[in-house]
């Protein structure tokens, strides 16, 4: 089974869907998120979204994607869940499990193999920007929009404020656990860095950098075994007009200068494993051959919350794969 930390904007729709083309079994409607784990995105902080709405009365008085805290489901829970449903490949879009006393502490389910997927922070922060507008004028309106949230601008103190977590070292709080995640903007530091550093080399078995193709295709070969390397472009969301961006850019980029170093440490870390799909594929290129098998829809079972996975009506022995999805069968 296999667990995507998907670091919003940073191409998982994308994967989510080239996973299903390479036979994995997961909700492609959910961008391959379960809604029973509750780790969908967080992004807006609802207190300032209200301090910027003021007396005004608005449709979006609470606006969605919200920040908030998870209910725990470990990640025997998950698995269990998993292989209930007949599903293999699931999609973390929030932040890594426990660091609740340290960051130290925090991890992906090592039970499960792990994949995280890499973007610039800058071209990522300015997607997220871009994806937040476009969220505003959808659920609010462009009237509500201009003249109530953001009729005093759209400069970096304001996205920062309103989004604490994408607009500041995103990257390093998607893998160090809840605390970290809902630290204040700026409170982000070098030592969090140097955590997020050994947990990224340590805790992730494929790395996919987004922006080198070549890599990127063998690390999905090579790494996932997967056969059909092209995604496709999912995210049907509209292109937002440049007026969503901030005038100094320069100050956004300086809020995320800890994860532009946790990215290149990331990039040559993939490098380095591709040395090693390399020459493992001059191996066995002659000798292995995956081929997808197409997704299969879940059996019809009781359902049963994360919860209630220990009970026997819940359980489901784990008795190999319910289909293969590149190397990752019933594991």
């Amino acid at each position: 089974m296999m667990e995507f930390a998907h670091v919003s904007k940073s191409g998982g729709t994308s994967f989510c869907s080239l996973a299903m083309d390479n036979g994995c079994q997961s909700d492609t409607k959910r961008n391959c998120l379960v809604d029973a784990f509750g780790d969908d995105p967080r992004y807006f902080d609802q207190s300032y979204h209200e301090v910027l709405r003021g007396d005004c009365s608005t449709s979006c008085d609470n606006i969605e994607k919200p920040m908030k805290w998870r209910l725990p489901v470990s990640c025997t829970a998950r698995r269990m869940w998993l292989r209930r449903y007949a599903l293999n490949v699931y999609a973390n879009e929030y932040t890594a499990f426990g660091g609740i006393k340290s960051p130290v502490l925090a991890h992906p389910c090592r039970n499960m193999f792990t994949v995280l997927q890499l973007r610039h922070p800058y071209d990522r922060v300015i997607s997220h920007i871009k994806f937040a507008w476009i969220i505003y004028l959808l659920r609010c309106g462009e009237r509500d929009s201009r003249a109530v949230y953001f009729k005093h601008g759209n400069g970096t103190d304001v996205w920062s404020a309103l989004m604490p977590a994408p607009t500041n070292n995103y990257l390093i709080r998607s893998l160090l656990g809840e605390v970290v995640f809902n630290l204040p903007r700026g409170a982000i530091s070098s030592e969090h860095l140097e955590i997020a550093r050994e947990l990224l080399a340590k805790q992730y078995d494929v790395l996919l950098v987004l922006e080198d193709r070549d890599l990127f295709q063998m690390s999905l070969r090579y790494g996932l075994g997967f056969q059909r390397l092209n995604p496709r472009h999912d995210n049907k969301t509209p292109k937002s007009s440049e007026e969503s961006l901030p005038g100094d850019l320069e100050q956004l980029y300086e809020l995320n200068k800890l994860d532009l170093q946790l990215y290149q440490f990331g990039v040559l870390m993939a490098r380095l494993d591709a040395i090693v799909y390399d020459a493992a594929s001059r191996i066995v290129k002659s000798r292995v051959t995956v081929t997808p098998s197409p997704s299969r829809p879940p059996p019809q079972r009781p359902a049963c919350s994360p919860g209630d996975m220990s009970k026997p009506h819940c359980h489901v022995e784990e008795v190999g794969g319910e289909g293969r999805c590149g190397w990752i069968g019933g594991r």
